[in-house]
Protein backbone atom coordinates (compact mmCIF):
# COMPACT_ATOMS: atom_id res chain seq x y z
CA UNK A 1 0.00 0.00 0.00
CA UNK A 2 3.25 2.49 0.48
CA UNK A 3 4.10 2.22 -2.88
CA UNK A 4 0.30 2.91 -4.06
CA UNK A 5 0.56 6.31 -1.18
CA UNK A 6 3.82 6.98 -3.49
CA UNK A 7 2.54 6.55 -6.78
CA UNK A 8 -0.50 8.80 -6.32
CA UNK A 9 1.65 11.63 -4.86
CA UNK A 10 3.30 11.78 -7.75
CA UNK A 11 0.64 11.55 -9.96
CA UNK A 12 -0.81 13.96 -8.33
CA UNK A 13 1.96 16.66 -8.32
CA UNK A 14 1.88 16.14 -11.72
CA UNK A 15 -1.72 16.77 -12.07
CA UNK A 16 -1.06 19.69 -10.71
CA UNK A 17 1.81 20.99 -12.71
CA UNK A 18 -0.45 19.94 -15.85
CA UNK A 19 -3.56 21.84 -14.67
CA UNK A 20 -1.14 24.73 -13.84
CA UNK A 21 0.27 24.81 -17.95
CA UNK A 22 -3.54 23.98 -18.91
CA UNK A 23 -5.47 26.53 -16.79
CA UNK A 24 -3.24 29.47 -15.70
CA UNK A 25 -0.95 29.68 -18.43
CA UNK A 26 -3.45 28.39 -20.83
CA UNK A 27 -1.24 25.97 -22.81
CA UNK A 28 -3.66 23.88 -24.27
CA UNK A 29 -1.59 20.94 -24.95
CA UNK A 30 -1.35 20.04 -21.56
CA UNK A 31 -5.48 19.37 -21.72
CA UNK A 32 -4.78 15.80 -22.49
CA UNK A 33 -2.43 15.68 -19.34
CA UNK A 34 -4.67 16.88 -17.05
CA UNK A 35 -7.54 14.70 -18.51
CA UNK A 36 -5.31 11.52 -18.55
CA UNK A 37 -4.39 11.71 -14.91
CA UNK A 38 -8.02 12.51 -13.92
CA UNK A 39 -9.23 9.45 -15.54
CA UNK A 40 -6.49 7.57 -13.88
CA UNK A 41 -7.13 8.55 -10.94
CA UNK A 42 -11.07 9.11 -10.40
CA UNK A 43 -12.98 7.95 -13.71
CA UNK A 44 -14.30 4.81 -13.23
CA UNK A 45 -15.41 2.81 -15.68
CA UNK A 46 -14.85 -1.13 -16.26
CA UNK A 47 -11.09 0.03 -15.15
CA UNK A 48 -9.63 0.36 -11.66
CA UNK A 49 -9.17 4.55 -10.05
CA UNK A 50 -6.10 4.68 -7.96
CA UNK A 51 -7.67 7.40 -5.89
CA UNK A 52 -11.08 5.93 -5.30
CA UNK A 53 -9.59 2.48 -5.02
CA UNK A 54 -7.38 4.05 -2.32
CA UNK A 55 -9.96 5.77 -0.56
CA UNK A 56 -12.00 2.46 -0.47
CA UNK A 57 -8.94 0.60 0.95
CA UNK A 58 -8.21 3.04 3.72
CA UNK A 59 -12.14 3.40 4.58
CA UNK A 60 -11.70 7.22 3.57
CA UNK A 61 -15.12 8.62 2.86
CA UNK A 62 -13.97 12.31 2.03
CA UNK A 63 -17.17 13.97 1.64
CA UNK A 64 -17.42 17.89 0.19
CA UNK A 65 -20.16 20.27 -0.73
CA UNK A 66 -20.56 21.40 -4.15
CA UNK A 67 -20.59 25.30 -4.90
CA UNK A 68 -23.76 25.32 -6.84
CA UNK A 69 -26.44 27.91 -7.12
CA UNK A 70 -29.65 27.19 -4.97
CA UNK A 71 -31.65 25.33 -7.56
CA UNK A 72 -33.66 22.36 -7.91
CA UNK A 73 -30.70 20.22 -7.60
CA UNK A 74 -30.81 16.46 -5.59
CA UNK A 75 -27.44 17.31 -4.10
CA UNK A 76 -27.73 21.29 -3.29
CA UNK A 77 -26.70 21.86 0.09
CA UNK A 78 -25.47 18.27 1.02
CA UNK A 79 -22.11 16.30 1.37
CA UNK A 80 -21.37 13.87 -1.42
CA UNK A 81 -18.43 11.95 -1.93
CA UNK A 82 -15.23 12.24 -4.84
CA UNK A 83 -17.31 8.84 -6.30
CA UNK A 84 -20.85 10.03 -6.47
CA UNK A 85 -19.64 13.28 -7.92
CA UNK A 86 -17.88 11.79 -10.88
CA UNK A 87 -21.11 9.88 -11.58
CA UNK A 88 -23.31 13.04 -11.85
CA UNK A 89 -24.40 14.33 -14.94
CA UNK A 90 -21.62 16.53 -15.71
CA UNK A 91 -22.51 18.29 -19.43
CA UNK A 92 -25.42 18.26 -21.05
CA UNK A 93 -24.46 19.10 -25.34
CA UNK A 94 -26.40 18.86 -28.69
CA UNK A 95 -25.70 16.36 -30.84
CA UNK A 96 -26.61 15.71 -34.81
CA UNK A 97 -28.14 12.70 -32.97
CA UNK A 98 -30.07 14.71 -30.18
CA UNK A 99 -28.74 16.00 -26.77
CA UNK A 100 -26.28 13.91 -25.17
CA UNK A 101 -26.00 13.83 -21.13
CA UNK A 102 -22.59 12.56 -19.63
CA UNK A 103 -21.57 12.06 -16.41
CA UNK A 104 -17.74 13.84 -14.98
CA UNK A 105 -16.35 10.10 -15.45
CA UNK A 106 -17.60 9.84 -18.78
CA UNK A 107 -16.39 13.20 -20.16
CA UNK A 108 -13.27 12.48 -18.42
CA UNK A 109 -12.57 9.92 -20.37
CA UNK A 110 -13.31 11.40 -23.07
CA UNK A 111 -11.49 14.09 -23.19
CA UNK A 112 -8.18 11.61 -22.47
CA UNK A 113 -9.02 9.86 -25.71
CA UNK A 114 -9.64 12.58 -27.67
CA UNK A 115 -6.42 14.49 -26.47
CA UNK A 116 -4.60 11.37 -26.74
CA UNK A 117 -3.33 10.48 -23.44
CA UNK A 118 -4.18 6.77 -23.89
CA UNK A 119 -4.21 7.00 -27.49
CA UNK A 120 -5.28 9.65 -29.99
CA UNK A 121 -8.45 9.19 -31.38
CA UNK A 122 -8.83 8.61 -35.29
CA UNK A 123 -11.85 10.11 -34.74
CA UNK A 124 -13.47 12.86 -32.80
CA UNK A 125 -16.84 12.24 -31.20
CA UNK A 126 -19.43 15.02 -32.58
CA UNK A 127 -20.87 15.95 -28.77
CA UNK A 128 -16.76 16.42 -27.56
CA UNK A 129 -16.58 18.55 -30.82
CA UNK A 130 -19.74 20.55 -29.55
CA UNK A 131 -18.59 20.79 -26.06
CA UNK A 132 -15.29 22.25 -27.07
CA UNK A 133 -16.09 24.60 -29.48
CA UNK A 134 -18.76 25.89 -27.60
CA UNK A 135 -17.96 29.64 -26.74
CA UNK A 136 -19.25 29.00 -23.26
CA UNK A 137 -17.33 29.99 -20.97
CA UNK A 138 -17.55 29.72 -16.89
CA UNK A 139 -15.22 32.61 -14.68
CA UNK A 140 -12.79 32.81 -17.80
CA UNK A 141 -12.68 28.97 -18.56
CA UNK A 142 -14.41 27.08 -21.37
CA UNK A 143 -17.28 25.21 -19.68
CA UNK A 144 -16.41 21.94 -20.76
CA UNK A 145 -12.69 22.39 -18.76
CA UNK A 146 -14.76 23.58 -15.91
CA UNK A 147 -16.89 21.05 -15.67
CA UNK A 148 -14.12 18.42 -15.70
CA UNK A 149 -12.32 19.90 -12.99
CA UNK A 150 -14.99 20.47 -10.65
CA UNK A 151 -16.48 24.06 -11.16
CA UNK A 152 -18.72 23.96 -13.69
Amino acid sequence: MIDLIAALRRHVELLRIYAQHAFQERNELFLGEVAGKLRMLVAEHGQRSLLLDLMDELGAAVRFKLNLPPVKDPDYDKEITLRHYMGRTGLGIATGSGFRMLSHSKFVREWANQYGTAHEAWKVTEHFLNAHHAGVFIGGEAANVGIVVGEG
